[in-house]
């Protein structure tokens, strides 16, 4: 799935960001190895965008090798139960669903590091562009990701806008997204947390922000608070086309599971998985 949203975080492609930071290249210079990129594409011929800034002049071999390791040193690491996992998860939605909830019920049962494993498994199926988005305003994590692949934004004295700047209208699309070393996967952290979120999911600029989403990202993974703790958690679930539920051993007891799923029910929200998870974490 193309999309101007889509294509302009692809001009912050990772490698190219890469080269871009080191010195070796200008933002510019990438985007006109991406543009030539795909103008080869078009063409039938597939080519690395190392190789083709090579070709193009913009690197030396040596450049590229430096360029690659450090690119390496960022990608991240898919395991291979996230894999499985979301071959399971595309198989069980329709063609129209796009936005899956994760949620679990208490806090710390490992609900970012399972949405986010999932998200770079959808990403490798290469079925179009994944987003993950962190709704959760109390413990938010996906910030740190944002910092570590975007250099313009590791200074964390630079507020890095999300979801709330999104849908209060202070920050556009291409300034609140942001990519990963996966080309089709993207990020949108909260942003400011000191909102009223219950007010912003009520409100018709939401709606929007999702419904724009809904049309540039063939699946939008939402990090969600406990649904059994807070309100805002069932919100987002009413705005979800499915929901995974996050179970961590030995912490949540087999009632808790059974509420979870009565909840989903009443909302008629569709339990795509249950996911055990091993210790304690995020």
């Amino acid at each position: 799935m193309n999309s101007p949203i889509t294509n302009s975080l692809a001009a912050n492609e990772p490698l190219g960001a890469t080269a871009a930071r080191l010195g070796f290249v200008t933002p510019e210079q990438v985007i006109e190895a991406l543009d030539e990129q795909r103008r080869r594409r078009a063409q039938g011929e597939n080519r690395r965008l190392g190789l083709l800034m090579i070709e193009m002049g913009l690197l030396n071999a040596a450049q590229l090798d430096e360029v690659l390791r450090q690119y390496e040193a960022l990608r991240p690491a898919v395991r291979d139960e996230a894999c499985h996992l979301a071959v399971r998860l595309r198989a069980g939605l329709a063609d129209q669903d796009r936005t899956i909830l994760f949620t679990s019920a208490g806090p710390g049962e490992g609900v970012t590091s399972t949405a986010y494993q999932v998200g770079l498994g959808l990403a490798l199926m290469d079925q179009g562009h994944v987003l993950i988005v962190d709704a959760n305003y109390r413990t938010p994590a996906l910030e740190k990701m944002v910092r570590r692949y975007n250099p313009s934004h590791r200074d964390a004295s630079v507020a890095v806008p999300g979801l709330s700047e999104l849908i209060r209208g202070e920050a556009e699309f291409v300034d609140a997204l942001f990519p990963t070393p996966l080309r089709a996967l993207s990020l949108l952290s909260t942003g400011s947390t000191d909102v009223d979120f219950l007010a912003l999911m009520l409100s018709e600029h939401c709606s929007r922000v999702l419904r724009v989403l809904r049309e540039n990202f063939r699946f939008i993974l939402i990090d969600a608070p406990p649904i059994l703790r807070y309100p805002d958690a069932a919100l987002l679930a009413t705005r979800a086309d499915a929901a995974v539920m996050v179970v961590a051993a030995g912490r949540c007891r087999r009632g808790q599971v059974d509420e979870m799923r009565r909840s989903l029910e009443m909302m008629r929200v569709p339990l795509l998985a249950s996911v055990l998870v091993e210790g304690d974490s995020r």
